[in-house]
């Protein structure tokens, strides 16, 4: 089978290779394993970027490359490059793989469609709630990008009437059965087998060790996490805070620990590859602390939960779902500081249930493996095709 896939940009080395970041490129990697052929519709950088890190090594990969974009207006001044490239491209392939966040990426369903190419949908988020709390979207852009995502998304739910589409989540796939009833809940992951750790000793540093990992960035609500550490430390609690990740809300963030005179107690790692140095700073975590306030399928929590991480996690995306409140770990609402605060100081304060989280964590971290998960769009997409492109 030739799949191919419209999720995320690469970058291009100047020996004609190319790089993404790690977890798309696990991704990339076994589809690879499971088809025949795997074409990547990709904007391609040519300059330093965000997404590199690891190559795309597979033998039966293909890149094809579009224009350097990140959002749907950019990629809006590249339209009829996307238009020439999808249709000249799509009658090679089987079936096609399409995130929900690629522009234009329904141009390939009705460019498809008379060759008899099959089309699913994967919505990895919930993007009218990111239009709701990110602050990007306020004031007049955000009256901007909220109308023109309506006009998008119109067209998406036209398409999503035809074909199947698999959504990161039970509530979000709840709200799409209202739009058609042709969508399946999936958890999306890249964990592999290399990414758990099983401990037996749940003791404590002193200082106790809480983690955070990903961007640096309004979205994760790392403003509640610094003021949850403040709680903490004004209650006496012997805690320290490992940040590890980078983004635009870095200097803020110091500034925030400063006048709350943490900084010593703050320990900014920047960003970290996907692997052993990442596993690492897993491995030397007591506690880790998720505050993000939207979220599709958090891959950092699964990666803390099969490091046999107690997690302390906002109520955002799918983390209900891989999280049994009290068994597993411990859930909080979002943007609430003091509730974080609480979270991390019951597991500090109870074995028994930092030991019973840890281990229930790791048992549901390894339901959600990078092959189940790839496999079951396969499995998908095999159905698909074989019943010429049409089956829902």
């Amino acid at each position: 089978m030739r799949i191919g896939l419209y999720h995320g940009p690469l970058y291009r080395r100047e020996d004609g290779g190319y790089e993404t970041y790690g977890p798309y490129a696990r991704y990339v990697h076994e589809f690879a394993r499971l088809c025949d052929e795997v074409a990547i519709f990709a904007p391609v950088a040519t300059r330093d970027s965000d997404y590199r890190g690891c190559a795309i090594e597979a033998p039966n990969v293909r890149v094809i490359e579009l224009p350097d974009f990140r959002t749907h207006i950019q990629a809006t001044r590249h339209l009829a490059t996307l238009y020439r490239t999808f249709r000249r491209e799509v009658q090679n392939l089987d079936i096609i793989n399409c995130r929900n966040t690629a522009p234009y990426g329904y141009l390939l369903y009705y460019l498809g469609r008379p060759h008899g190419v099959g089309f699913f949908y994967h919505f990895t988020s919930d993007p009218w709630e990111i239009l709701s709390v990110g602050p990007k979207y306020r004031g007049l852009f955000g009256r901007l990008a909220r109308s023109a995502y309506r006009m998008d998304f119109h067209i998406q739910q036209r398409v999503m009437q035809h074909v199947h589409s698999f959504v990161n989540g039970r509530v979000p796939c709840d709200r799409l059965r209202a739009i058609s009833d042709r969508v399946e809940p999936i958890l999306s992951t890249t964990l592999t087998q290399s990414d758990f750790v099983k401990r037996t000793d749940h003791a404590l540093h002193k200082p106790v060790r809480l983690l955070y990992v990903g961007y640096l960035k309004h979205m994760k609500g790392l403003i509640h996490l610094v003021d949850a550490l403040k709680i903490l430390v004004d209650r006496g609690e012997n805690v320290e805070l490992h940040l590890v990740g980078s983004g635009p809300e870095e200097n803020m963030l110091r500034r925030r620990i400063d006048g709350h005179k943490l900084a010593r107690r703050v320990h900014f790692h920047g960003y970290v590859s996907m692997g052993l140095l990442l596993n690492r700073h897993y491995d030397n975590a007591d506690i880790f602390v998720f505050p993000s306030l939207s979220e599709g399928s958090p891959r950092v929590v699964l990666e803390a939960l099969a490091h046999s991480l107690p997690v302390v996690s906002s109520e955002v995306g799918s983390v209900p779902e891989l999280i049994t409140n009290g068994e597993s770990g411990i859930i909080v609402p979002t943007c609430d500081a003091g509730a974080l605060a609480a979270g991390v100081t019951r597991f500090i304060h109870d074995d028994a249930l930092r030991t019973r989280c840890a281990r229930g964590g790791y048992a549901s971290a390894d339901q959600h493996t990078v092959d189940r998960f790839v496999g079951r769009l396969v499995e998908k997409a095999k159905e698909i095709k074989q019943s010429g492109g049409t089956m829902a």
